[in-house]
């Protein structure tokens, strides 16, 4: 095998490792920085909610005006005196009409963050659960990968392109005194000329070959 494809062959599997694990890194880093603005998100709101309850509110006015994402049980006494961070998976049932107007069912899963506390009101107890969904759009992962994935490769074409240009404008001097030492002969009484390059390594070897070739004569 040419040393040209053994260097691109070497450098491509170098590169393509390389760029999968920085695009990996990416995604979880971004994912990571998602999940983390939702938790202080969650602690911003029981803020928000514990300072409303102090000042009068009703907890059952949050409870309304929230929804699904927020959820209050009396309970007999309060435990959770610090909130709790849990992480919860939801499955949802989303209909999709198609062209011809058929529908059609999917499940859907999510990951979302809960913070879970207890509050007293009117010396009644209250476990206190608010939730929100972390990758509600998956477009946003699979917009990310998929120009990660498009940079990536090219990247690579470009990667090998400058391989392939730079091998032969580097290795020139290299196939010349190949060139001429397969072309040498006794009889036409001419050494091997060192073939005219800066690269310290090819300078070298083509005057050591001249010698020889000096010697032969």
């Amino acid at each position: 095998m040419k040393l040209v494809y053994k260097n691109i062959i070497i450098n491509t599997i170098a590169s393509i490792v390389i760029l999968f694990a920085g695009e990996y890194s990416l995604y979880f880093f971004l994912k990571n920085n998602i999940e983390k603005e939702t938790i202080e998100h969650l602690h911003l709101e029981r803020y928000f909610m514990m300072k409303d309850i102090k000042n009068g509110v009703d907890i059952n006015y949050f409870k309304h005006n929230v929804g699904d994402a927020l959820s209050i049980t009396p309970i007999k006494k309060v435990i959770y005196t610090d909130p709790v961070i849990e992480d919860e998976f939801v499955e949802e049932v989303e209909e999709e009409f198609e062209h011809e107007h058929e529908g059609r069912m999917e499940e859907e899963k999510f990951t979302s963050k809960k913070i879970v506390f207890d509050v007293e009101q009117n010396q009644k107890a209250y476990r206190v659960s608010i939730t929100k969904t972390i990758d509600e759009d998956e477009g946003l992962y699979g917009s990310m990968s998929a120009i990660i994935f498009v940079s990536a490769f090219c990247m690579l074409i470009i990667l090998v392109s400058m391989n392939v240009f730079v091998y032969y404008r580097l290795f020139s001097p290299l196939r010349l005194l190949i060139k001429d030492v397969k072309s040498f002969s006794i009889q036409k009484l001419q050494k091997i000329s060192p073939p005219k390059t800066s690269t310290t390594e090819f300078v070298t070897l083509g005057k050591e070959i001249s010698k020889m070739s000096e010697k032969m004569i």
